[in-house]
């Protein structure tokens, strides 16, 4: 049983896992056919709204009043991701495998692209490493300008003929083209 009100419920889709979301924001994972507790997650630091699992049944996200939209491994628990959600508090929450759907009091709808987020976050962190050693090379290095670019050009190119030449290896090797 929760300790608190239990305001939100969802079972994944071949109905043996139940989630609950309670007024006191932790989540329970229960085994829908024994009725046995599975997890306890403090999941949020006020109620959460909605819970809902992936179709998959892999991830499991809850939306709160505390202003995050959080996604959890529904087999571990663990927390796989937080967005912090710019519209206020979800009152709505729906799933499938990469994006989640949350409504919110003021009448707005917003679509989460999960997967796209979490890489486009990824490449913005290398992207802005790799501008960072250019211009710590571009100042010290006693190379010109020009010269660092053709440089960077040809490295590029020989990068793409490595890559190329490996893809074309493991096509041969693994469909005999």
């Amino acid at each position: 049983p929760h300790e608190n009100t239990a305001v939100c419920s969802t079972f994944n889709e071949d109905g043996r896992r139940l989630a609950t979301g309670s007024w006191a924001g932790v989540l329970r994972i229960w085994d829908a056919e024994n009725g046995q507790l599975v997890r306890r997650i403090r999941a949020h630091d006020a109620r959460i709204a909605g819970v809902a699992f992936s179709p998959d049944s892999q991830r499991l996200a809850t939306a709160g009043f505390d202003r995050t939209l959080k996604v959890w491994n529904s087999g571990t628990g663990a927390l796989v991701r937080t967005i912090e959600l710019d519209e206020g508090p979800a009152t709505a929450l729906a799933v499938d495998v990469n994006r989640a759907l949350t409504g919110h009091r003021g009448g707005a709808i917003v679509l989460w692209d999960l997967c796209f987020r979490t890489q486009q976050e990824l490449a913005m962190t290398q992207l802005l490493a790799m501008w960072d050693r250019s211009l710590i090379n571009l100042y010290a290095s006693p190379l010109r300008l020009s010269e660092e670019v053709v440089g960077s050009m040809v490295f590029s190119l020989l990068r793409v003929l490595a890559g190329s030449s490996l893809l074309v290896l493991f096509a041969r090797v693994g469909f005999g083209f």
